[in-house]
C-alpha cells in the first residue's frame, strides 16, 4: 500500500516535482503522436534523478503514465497505469485504481498550480519591477497582490489535502489493518478509506469540485500570463479574485448546513481570521462577487 500511495497520492513529492518541471510546457496542449513516449521518458528521467537504483527499477516496471487521446490539454487526461502484485489485487481492484486516479488528477493539479505560482514569484523577484514600475505601478501592484493571496489559498488547500485528509485517513486505515486478521475487514476498510478521501477532497461534490478546478485552472493561466506579459494580466486578476471569493463563500455556506469537521479544518486554514468570509474579497481593489457574477463564474 505504501508504494501505491507514494504514486497515486504523490507520497514521493520530489518525484512529481521533477516530472512537472520536465513536462509542464510540453503537456499544456493536446496530445500528439509523440506525447505518450515523451511523458514516459520524462517519468523515467524523474525516477533516475530521485530514486535509488532498486526503487527506480521497481517503480518503472510497475507504473507508467498514460495520456488520453482527446483533443484537450494533456495534463487533464494523465492517469497512472499500475500493475498490482498478488495478493494485493484482491483489495486494490480496478475500481479502486479508478478512484485512485481521480484523487491523483486533483493532487497533480494542485501541485502544478503551487509550483507555477512559486516559479512566478521567483521570476518576478529576479526581473524586478523597477524598469516598468513608473508607468504601470497600479497594474503591477495588483498582479503582485493577487499572486500573494492566491498562493496563500493554494498553499493552504495543499496543506489541508496532505495533512488533514491524506495523513489522517492513512493513519486510520493502517490502525484498522493492524488490528484485524480478516480479509473482508481489510477490504472494507480500504474501500472506506477511498470513500472518505474522495468525500473530503470534494470529488463527490460536483459543484465544489468544479469551482475548485476552475480556480486552479485560472491560477495556472494567471501565472503563465504574468510570466509573459505582466501588464496584460490585470483583467485576469479580477476574474481570479472572483473565483477565489466564490469558493470561500460556497465552503462557508456548506459548513453552516453540513457541520463537517473536514470543512471546519479547511476553512480554518483558508479563513482563520474571517477576513475572506467577512469582507468577501481577495484584494482591496476587487469588489465582492454579486449573484450575477457568481453565476457567470460557475458557467
Amino acid at each position: 500500500l505504501e508504494q501505491v500511495w507514494s504514486l497515486f497520492l504523490l507520497g514521493r513529492g520530489e518525484l512529481f516535482h521533477n516530472l512537472i518541471r520536465l513536462t509542464e510546457e510540453r503537456l499544456r496542449g493536446p496530445p500528439t503522436i509523440t506525447t505518450q513516449n515523451d511523458v514516459n521518458e520524462a517519468w523515467r528521467t524523474s525516477c533516475q534523478l530521485v530514486l535509488s537504483h532498486n526503487e527506480e527499477e521497481l517503480i518503472t516496471q510497475k507504473a507508467r503514465l498514460v495520456v488520453g487521446s482527446e483533443q484537450m490539454e494533456c495534463w487533464s487526461q494523465i492517469t497512472v497505469q499500475y500493475a498490482v502484485s498478488w495478493p494485493l489485487h484482491l483489495i486494490i481492484t480496478p475500481a479502486a485504481i479508478a478512484k485512485y486516479n481521480k484523487i491523483f488528477a486533483l493532487l497533480l493539479m494542485i501541485r502544478r498550480t503551487q509550483n507555477c505560482l512559486n516559479q512566478l514569484w521567483s521570476d518576478m523577484m529576479i526581473k524586478g519591477r523597477g524598469s516598468v514600475r513608473k508607468n504601470n505601478e497600479d497594474i503591477l501592484d495588483s498582479v503582485w497582490e493577487t499572486r500573494l493571496h492566491i498562493s496563500f489559498l493554494i498553499s493552504n488547500i495543499q496543506s489541508y489535502v496532505l495533512s488533514d485528509v491524506l495523513e489522517t485517513q492513512k493513519a486510520k486505515l493502517i490502525k484498522k489493518l493492524k488490528e484485524t486478521k480478516s480479509f473482508e475487514t481489510a477490504k472494507d476498510s480500504h474501500e472506506q478509506f477511498l470513500t472518505e478521501v474522495c468525500a473530503h477532497l470534494f470529488l463527490l461534490n460536483p459543484k465544489v469540485l468544479k469551482i475548485l478546478k476552475d480556480l486552479l485552472t485560472a491560477s495556472l493561466t494567471f501565472a503563465q500570463a504574468v510570466a509573459t506579459n505582466p501588464q496584460g494580466a490585470e483583467s485576469l486578476c479580477e476574474k481570479l479574485n472572483l473565483k477565489a471569493s466564490l469558493l470561500i463563500q460556497l465552503l462557508t455556506n456548506m459548513r453552516q448546513k453540513l457541520h463537517g469537521s473536514h470543512l471546519a479544518q479547511l476553512l480554518l486554514r483558508l479563513d482563520y481570521n474571517r477576513y475572506f468570509s467577512t469582507v468577501k474579497k481577495i484584494t482591496n481593489s476587487t469588489a465582492a462577487p454579486t449573484a450575477s457574477n457568481a453565476n457567470n463564474i460557475e458557467k
